[in-house]
């Protein structure tokens, strides 16, 4: 320490004051580094929370108009039971692929484009199905209702579970890439917290420790000087010095 004792008041100060800065610099930086982090991964959760509501809207909506398709079987043509059967069963169809084309929008990852593509290609076969099943009871005859029963208890209800399947399986696989950026969300909550309380003893100590020393290594030179300058008053004193 003798290096600083043999430095001026002012440059003693700055030094001091210097180092008290960069270390609440350091602790502003490091908090809004640490911030942006955890907000990243808060909107990442936000978003995948919502991407599986997305999902789970999707297959309500098929289960709908699998209900409705099913439902059209058993009911008179041309009824107003009937009508209203088609319209919901036409609109679930619609909903569902227009909410399982906005999850794509949320979804970022390999392996949900590849389930999305296996359940694409089971919804793109399902649809015809469903839809002839539909064509089949509003044409109202005997033939036709034995197909539609045959449909739907057959090769649709394959169809329509192989899809479902999908959509189950991009709910888990969400869900659990949800608890993963959870997860990180709380480690960097931690390791922030970690980091700024580091910051902020270290601050303590340096501030502890230049109210405990550098009065000393202010007031230690002013006496001397002023013992000097006594010493001189008083007449004795070595004025080469």
């Amino acid at each position: 320490m003798k290096w600083f004792t043999n430095l001026s008041i002012g440059t003693k100060l700055l030094v001091s004051n210097g180092l008290l800065s960069a270390l609440v610099i350091t602790l502003a930086l490091v908090a809004i580094q640490r911030l942006e982090v955890i907000e990243d991964n808060v909107s990442s959760s936000s978003e995948v929370l919502y991407a599986v509501d997305t999902l789970l809207q999707a297959d309500r909506d098929l289960y709908q108009a699998l209900v409705a398709e099913r439902s059209m079987i058993f009911s008179k043509p041309g009824s107003e039971q009937f009508t209203k059967l088609v319209d919901i069963h036409r609109e679930n169809i619609r909903q569902a692929r227009e909410r399982m084309e906005k999850f794509m929008t949320y979804a970022h990852d390999k392996a949900i484009d590849e389930m999305y593509a296996q359940y694409a290609s089971y919804r793109d076969q399902w649809e015809p199905i469903t839809e002839k099943i539909r064509a089949e009871r509003e044409a109202d005859t005997r033939a036709g209702r034995r197909t539609a029963i045959d449909l739907s208890f057959g090769s649709g209800e394959t169809t329509f579970n192989k899809m479902r399947n999908q959509i189950d399986s991009m709910v888990e696989y969400t869900e659990r890439y949800a608890d993963n950026t959870n997860a990180q969300t709380v480690r960097s909550i931690t390791k922030t917290v970690a980091t700024i309380f580091t910051i902020l003893v270290s601050a303590l100590l340096v501030a502890a420790a230049i109210a405990i020393l550098f009065p000393r290594f202010i007031v230690k030179p002013i006496r001397e000087m002023t013992g000097r300058i006594d010493e001189l008053a008083g007449g004795g004193g070595d004025l080469t010095h």
